[in-house]
C-alpha cells in the first residue's frame, strides 16, 4: 500500500473521527470561543463516502450507547466487519494529536504509519474524505469534511448533517481562497513605462504600495475583480457577479478592503482582522452610507464571511444559494473540539467576524519575472529569455498580483496592477 503523505490540516480531519467517536459529545461554542456547558450534541453515527474506489463506497460507525464508554459498530455498505471500543479510538486520537502538533512547517506534508495502518484497518483510504459527489454536496453541503447523526441537547432531536471543520493544531485554515479571480484590479494613474520598471524592481510588496501613495503623481483607481476565461472565452468578473448575491456593490467594498490591507489608504486598520478591516472600510465609507456606516458593512462583511463558508468561491459561478446543513467544527491548538451551528446565524457570523483576517498571497511567477526585467531595463540590459524560462518553468503562480503591468481598459492602453487576498482563521 502506498504511504500517506499529508499535512496537517488533512490529519486533522482523521482527529476529529476518531475523536468524535471515542468522546461520544461535542459542545457548542459562543461567539468568544468559549465552551457552552447547556448547549451539546451526542454522537448517534459517523458517516464516510469512500467516492474514489468501488468497494466500501459507504462506511458507517455507529455508537452503542449514549456516553463516553461505547462499543462502535463499523460497516461497509451495512455489512459489519469490525467491531471498535471508545477507548481505541480515543487513544488513536491521542497519538494522532501529538503526531499533529509536533509538526512545526504546517504546509509540510507528513507520514504518520500508526495512525495510517490503523485508518486502513478500517476501510479508510486517506485521512481526508474523499470529494463529495454532486448529489452528496447538495445533501450535506459542499464544504462538508464530516457527516454526523447526533441527538441535540435543545431539542433532543436527531438528525444527520454534515461539518466543515477548522483546525488550529496545523497553520490557520482558510475560508475564502485565493485565485486568479480573487485579484483586484486597479488603474495606476499617471503610471509610465519607466515608473512602471521602477515600481516592479522594488522588493517588498509594502514598499511598492507606499512608493505609489507617496507619489503625488500616481493614483490607484479601483476597476473590478479580474476578468477571467475559459477556453479563450471572457466569462467575465465572476467574483464580482458571485458578490452580487450579497450587494451589487459589494465589490466596491471589497475594493477598498484590499486598498486598506494593503496600507494604501489614508485610513488605517489597527491589524489585518475582519473587524479592524471593516472598521476602516466604514470609515472611508466608499458607498457613502448615511446612517449608520458601521453596522451597515459589518453586515456585509458578515454576509461574505457565511457566503464563503456555504460554498461561495471566488472563481467559479455561485447561484447565491447556500449549501450548507450542520455547521462548522473548530478544533483549538489544545485539540478541544467545538462546534457552531451554521443556522444559528447570529452567534456563528459573530464568530466568523471576530476569529478571521484578510492574509496577502505569495506574488507568483508572473511579478517574479516582471521583477527581473525591470532590473535589466533599469540598468539597461537585454533581457534574458533562458532566464524568464526558467523563471516561468519553476514558480508556481500563486497569487499573480503587486506588480504592475500594461494593459487596455476600454480600448485605452494603461497600466495596472492586481492585489489580490484570501480570508483565514485566526
Amino acid at each position: 500500500m502506498p504511504v500517506w503523505k499529508f499535512n496537517r490540516g488533512d490529519w486533522s480531519e482523521a482527529y476529529v473521527f476518531l475523536k468524535l467517536l471515542g468522546v461520544g459529545r461535542i459542545f457548542g461554542a459562543t461567539p468568544e470561543f468559549e465552551r457552552d456547558p447547556s448547549n451539546f450534541m451526542d454522537v448517534i453515527e459517523v458517516l464516510r463516502f469512500e467516492n474514489n474506489r468501488a468497494n466500501d463506497n459507504v462506511l458507517k460507525f455507529k455508537r452503542s450507547v449514549l456516553g463516553s464508554l461505547a462499543d462502535i459498530s463499523a460497516l461497509s455498505d451495512d455489512v459489519e466487519f469490525a467491531i471498535i471500543t471508545s477507548t481505541e479510538l480515543s487513544n488513536y486520537a491521542e497519538k494522532l494529536y501529538n503526531a499533529i502538533r509536533t509538526v512545526t512547517d504546517g504546509r509540510r506534508k507528513i507520514e504518520i504509519p500508526e495512525i495510517q495502518n490503523y485508518l486502513e484497518s478500517i476501510k479508510f483510504s486517506s485521512p481526508k474524505a474523499p470529494a463529495f459527489t454532486a448529489e452528496q454536496s447538495e445533501r450535506y453541503g459542499s464544504k462538508t469534511d464530516i457527516v454526523i447523526t447526533t441527538k441535540d441537547s435543545i431539542d433532543h432531536v436527531y438528525s444527520t448533517n454534515g461539518f466543515s471543520i477548522k483546525s488550529h493544531i496545523g497553520s490557520p485554515s482558510t475560508l475564502l481562497n485565493f485565485a486568479d479571480g480573487s485579484n483586484m484590479v486597479y488603474k495606476v494613474e499617471g503610471c509610465t513605462e519607466w515608473k512602471m520598471h521602477q515600481l516592479n524592481a522594488i522588493e517588498s510588496q509594502n514598499e511598492m504600495i507606499q512608493t505609489i501613495k507617496n507619489d503625488p503623481t500616481l493614483s490607484l483607481q479601483f476597476i473590478n475583480s479580474k476578468k477571467l476565461t475559459k477556453s479563450g472565452i471572457d466569462v467575465g468578473s465572476v467574483f464580482g457577479e458571485n458578490l452580487a448575491y450579497i450587494d451589487t456593490r459589494m465589490i466596491t467594498v471589497i475594493g477598498t478592503a484590499v486598498l486598506v490591507l494593503c496600507g494604501y489608504t489614508d485610513i488605517s486598520a489597527e491589524s489585518s482582522n475582519i473587524e479592524d478591516i471593516t472598521k476602516a472600510v466604514a470609515i472611508i465609507n466608499p458607498l457613502n452610507i448615511r446612517n449608520n456606516p458601521q453596522s451597515f458593512y459589518e453586515a456585509k462583511f458578515k454576509d461574505l464571511l457565511f457566503a464563503s463558508f456555504a460554498g461561495m468561491t471566488a472563481s467559479t459561478p455561485w447561484d447565491g444559494r447556500k449549501r450548507i446543513t450542520g455547521g462548522y467544527i473548530d478544533v483549538n491548538r489544545d485539540g478541544e473540539m467545538l462546534f457552531y451551528r451554521a443556522l444559528s446565524d447570529d452567534i456563528f457570523n459573530s464568530y466568523l467576524f471576530k476569529h478571521t483576517f484578510m492574509d496577502k498571497p505569495q506574488r507568483g511567477k508572473n511579478y517574479d519575472i516582471a521583477h527581473q526585467k525591470a532590473k535589466w531595463f533599469l540598468a539597461g540590459q537585454q533581457q534574458n529569455e533562458t532566464v524568464i524560462k526558467e523563471i516561468s518553468q519553476n514558480i508556481p503562480k500563486k497569487g499573480d498580483c503587486a506588480y504592475i503591468y500594461q494593459s487596455e481598459i476600454n480600448g485605452e492602453p494603461c497600466y495596472c496592477l492586481n492585489l489580490n487576498f484570501q480570508i483565514r482563521f485566526r
